[in-house]
């Protein structure tokens, strides 16, 4: 998305998740997610290119994630929300942060 956008295409309540890991007991450790806060948000697909196979609708693959400034998670962290029943979680890549609206660079995770 490029130049400003309207404040209500920010359509997407999504939950930002810091992975936190601590120790195991076992020499090891455990990450957990922990929820940091709620945002709204904007998802922009990245399409397929024409020499793809892979259809639109099958994954959410990567894109872009616009959000107010400052509230844009660090680079590693997740993103999850839910729509019509089907949850998508995605990790943050890069940050461009702004002026008015951060820019997430996301690629989709299964967890």
């Amino acid at each position: 998305m490029t130049g400003p956008i309207d404040p209500g295409a920010l359509n997407l309540r999504m939950a930002v998740l810091e992975p936190v890991t601590s120790d195991d007991g076992m020499g090891g450790g455990v990450e957990t997610l922990v929820e940091r806060r709620q945002v709204w948000a904007r998802f922009e697909s990245d399409a397929p290119t024409a020499s793809s196979s892979q259809s639109l609708h099958d994954t959410l693959g990567a894109g872009t994630i616009t959000m107010r400034a400052g509230m844009a998670p660090d680079a590693g962290w997740l993103l999850r929300w839910t729509i019509g029943g089907i949850g998508r979680t995605v990790e943050v890549e890069a940050v461009e942060p702004g002026h008015t609206y951060d820019r997430c660079r996301v690629k989709e995770v299964a967890r």
